[in-house]
């Protein structure tokens, strides 16, 4: 009993000195008793999460999102419209999205916030149903892929749909799978650049 009440005046002495608890590298308040004493629960540390590899997506906290696509065609090809949504996972830095294949050679651009939390809006293109097809998705095909910096490395996130044309009218339409086809890691683990740097993580 001796030795507790000792603790407990310990840490208030130290809370009424202004001196705060340490955090750990994910920035969470250490506040458990680790070896019996006030110096201890001050100067604990958490060790560091294990490192994560390439194949993230099945990695606890992993970032998810969800897409709504939507679009209007003619004979021509396709005007595609797109939000989409990170329902779940731990928080990402830098992202940025860009079309493939429809004929555009598109680069990564910020995304649009929409209202919600983490709904954004990517601005319209148009689809052209004879244009020189993406090099990896092939023809009669078209995809969005988000980066972004999760976990310490640059992760890439990419949808892809058919493009179909109506056999009685002739018009165009894109038909959009719910999860991703693929997931992967590029660039260091250190050091990656970033073009949109005031939100990284």
């Amino acid at each position: 009993m001796t030795e507790l009440l000792g603790m407990a005046g310990g840490l208030i002495k130290r809370l009424l000195s202004g001196q705060r608890p340490s955090a750990n590298v994910e920035g969470a308040v250490t506040n458990s008793v680790v070896a019996g004493s006030a110096r201890d629960i001050y100067n604990y540390n958490a060790p560091a999460p294990a490192a994560v590899g390439d194949e993230w997506e099945d990695e606890p906290g992993a970032p998810v999102f969800r897409i709504s696509p939507g679009s209007n065609g003619n004979q021509g090809g396709l005007i595609q419209h797109m939000m989409f949504r990170q329902v779940d996972g731990g928080a990402v830095g830098g992202l940025a999205a860009r079309w493939r294949g429809g004929g555009i050679a598109d680069d990564y651009v910020r995304p649009m916030r929409e209202n919600g939390r983490n709904a954004y809006q990517l601005k319209s293109v148009t689809f052209a149903a004879d244009a020189e097809p993406d090099s990896e998705l092939g023809p009669g095909k078209v995809g969005l892929e988000l980066r972004f910096k999760w976990a310490g490395a640059e992760r890439h996130v990419l949808w892809v749909a058919d493009l179909e044309q109506n056999a009685t009218k002739g018009h165009w339409n894109s038909n959009w799978q719910r999860d991703p086809e693929r997931y992967w890691t590029e660039g260091n683990k250190v050091g990656v650049m970033w073009v949109f740097g005031d939100d990284d993580r």
